[in-house]
């Protein structure tokens, strides 16, 4: 027992000795001195990280410093102060980190994790742009990022931070870019109450979440994965983590727009995402093989995807979400309007949402992404958000639209959008109208179609307080487009119903990009994809594997043209060899009548797929994808 108590009274003096030795060091754009106050404070973040000792904080005013920030264990840096005043408000005094022109992460902890908690708080991390490896930085274990705002940062690899371990809280993340992996991806770490939207990536645009790490009222909305990769998901991919009380809504996806989970989810929403055409599974895959999984809440996905409720696509219906106010638009913004409607998006519920209450208590979170405590009813809610039913009724004092003028043609379609102040305003809901439905219409959510020629006005007015707003929609004549007389040709000339469809599709695609554009090089690419079609006369197969839900096994064969046996029948046209390599299995598809036609023979590998039968069967190993190939005998 004493000596339990001589080594308590040890730890409290040296916490006692490390207090007292920390300091602040101060940093502003003026600064000339050496970092001791205010009116001496130092000019450069950098500078006084690498100057400062463990134990120490860097309080950085408001401003710009073009430079890179190096993590050192146990010094933290706060921004968001008023160097005239000493107050701090990260709203009003932003402490910018600028990455332009540093072709390097801008943000970064070298080499092993920090041994103590070590703070970056209230900065905002913007136009980072790394060629070879990760945009915004790197983080580590005792790294937490909190109050932050990550915005347009790019890197070859991930768009905003590689984070092993560490934290990311309350902050934003928004407009990143990944080109070959996700925004975030999150090795380990815990990723809360933060938004990611208008990001772009690869395997997740928002988030790749594995390894134990841990994302906890999050919203996720308005991503794309630009890049097209399985499994290409605009929300998050979840192979090995958990993801407790979060919403993804309006992203978009080759593959699974919204969210590919294998590992836990929990209350979570996943509404209005949005796949490739022609994408044949879902666009939410949750599967549920920890059997912890439970209580989600989805449009369009897997069974455990809406455990809890099958949700409707359009959002004020009795079994929609019932949020306050999402954007309409799917995928990333494309015009400055957009990002101004994405910002303004509130994605919390209404009172009537059937959502309120209906989530499990085991596992989830007990605050929301504002902070709000749960559960406040009879049980958890679905989602990011839990509805207070006590919160003060803020009042709607004024309504505005993204634009002041929209110009667009006959046909065309565009989005406006609302932004209520104040943006924590209680009744968000809104009616829109036209002056003149001859010259264009207006829907409920805000898309406006151009009718014929003409201007008119269409105003927004909200429900509470009857404000309203205007914009101004010109409609101009649909222009006339000019179709190369090559490619008009080429529709009598090369008919679909003459040609086999895995051959007519590569030239199709050609001639609509040159009926699109008619440059060189399509017209090209269109010519060059002639001698490529194969008539209707030679047999050919397609085989597709489909999987999304592990539980199910999925595999088709279609063999089409069968009455065709110049080369052979169907019976002789397939075998199949399996292939075990490193635990994965490789289809090999073999046509005896390919190798009388002596053409070479032609293979396609999928992963993740166990053998059988012998056949045509597989058993997906706990993912969901599906693959095409086909053979031209």
């Amino acid at each position: 027992m004493k000596k339990i108590h001589y080594s308590f009274l040890s730890a409290v003096l040296l916490a006692t000795t490390l207090s007292a030795q920390a300091a602040v060091v101060y940093v502003s754009p003026d600064g000339t001195g050496t970092g001791k106050a205010w009116n001496n404070a130092l000019s450069s973040v950098k500078s006084a990280v690498s100057s400062a000792q463990k134990g120490d904080t860097v309080y950085v005013a408001a401003g710009v410093w073009n430079e890179q920030i190096v993590i050192k264990d146990g010094v933290s840096v706060k921004g968001g102060f008023d160097a005239a005043t000493g107050k701090r408000d990260i709203e009003k005094n932003p402490t910018i980190i600028e990455g332009t022109g540093l072709d390097t992460y801008i943000l970064i902890k070298y080499d092993t994790p920090c041994s103590t908690p070590t703070y970056i708080d209230g900065l905002t991390f913007r136009n980072a742009q790394h060629a070879q490896s990760y945009g915004c930085g790197y983080l580590r274990k005792n790294v937490i990022v909190q109050n932050c705002t990550i915005t347009a940062c790019a890197g070859s690899k991930i768009g905003a931070f590689y984070n092993e371990g560490g934290i990311i809280r309350n902050c934003v993340i928004e407009l990143c870019s990944a080109g070959d992996d996700a925004t975030v991806r999150n090795y380990g770490g815990l990723i809360q109450n933060t938004i990611f939207r208008g990001n772009q990536g690869k395997f997740g645009a928002a988030v790749y979440n594995e390894n134990g790490g841990r994302m906890e009222n999050c919203l996720v909305h308005n991503n794309t994965a630009s890049v097209t990769a399985w499994p290409n998901s605009g929300g998050a991919y979840n192979p090995t983590g958990s993801i407790i009380n979060c919403t993804f809504a309006c992203n978009y996806g080759s593959q699974y727009a919204g969210l590919h989970s294998d590992g836990v989810c929990i209350n979570t929403i996943t509404w209005n995402n949005q796949p490739e055409e022609g994408f044949g599974d879902p666009a939410n895959y949750v599967a549920d093989t920890s059997r912890l999984s439970g209580k989600n809440a989805s449009d369009d996905g897997f069974a455990y995807a809406y455990s809890a409720m099958k949700l409707s696509r359009q959002n004020m219906d009795a079994k929609g979400p019932q949020f306050k106010a999402p954007t309409h638009f799917v995928g990333i913004p494309v015009s400055d309007a957009d990002i101004a409607a994405m910002r303004a998006a509130d994605f919390s519920l209404m009172s009537t949402s059937k959502l309120i209450d209906l989530g499990q208590a085991k596992g989830s979170t007990t605050e929301d992404i504002e902070g709000t405590r749960r559960p406040l009813g009879k049980g958890v809610d679905v989602g990011a958000f839990e509805y207070n039913p006590s919160a003060p009724t803020v009042k709607v004092s004024g309504v505005a639209i993204t634009l002041d003028t929209l110009r667009i043609v006959e046909e065309q379609q565009a989005w406006l959008a609302a932004v209520i102040t104040p943006k924590n305003a209680s009744d968000k809901q809104i009616t829109w109208a036209v002056a003149d439905k001859k010259i264009a219409t207006v829907s409920d959510e805000g898309q406006v179609t151009g009718v014929s020629i003409g201007k008119t006005t269409i105003t927004v007015t909200t429900r509470d307080g009857n404000k309203k707003a205007s914009c101004v929609v010109v409609v101009d004549a649909k222009p006339v487009v000019i179709i190369h007389h090559e490619v008009l040709a080429a529709d009598t000339l090369y008919p679909m119903a003459n040609y086999t469809v895995p051959s007519f599709i590569p030239f199709w695609a050609a001639k609509e990009a040159a009926r699109a554009d008619s440059t060189e090089e399509n017209l090209q690419a269109m010519r060059d994809a002639i001698p490529t079609l194969v008539g209707k006369e030679y047999p050919y197969c397609v085989v597709a594997n489909i999987n999304g839900d592990p539980t199910t096994q999925m595999a088709f064969a279609w063999f089409t043209n069968e009455e065709q046996s110049a080369v052979g029948s169907p019976s002789r046209c397939h075998r199949y060899r399996f292939q075990e390599r490193l635990g994965v299995c490789c289809h090999t598809y073999h046509h005896q009548a390919a190798a009388l036609c002596g053409e070479p023979e032609r293979y396609h590998q999928g992963d993740g797929y166990a053998h059988q039968d012998g056949l045509s069967l597989c058993k997906p190993q706990g993912f969901g994808h599906r693959t095409e190939t086909e053979h031209h005998l």
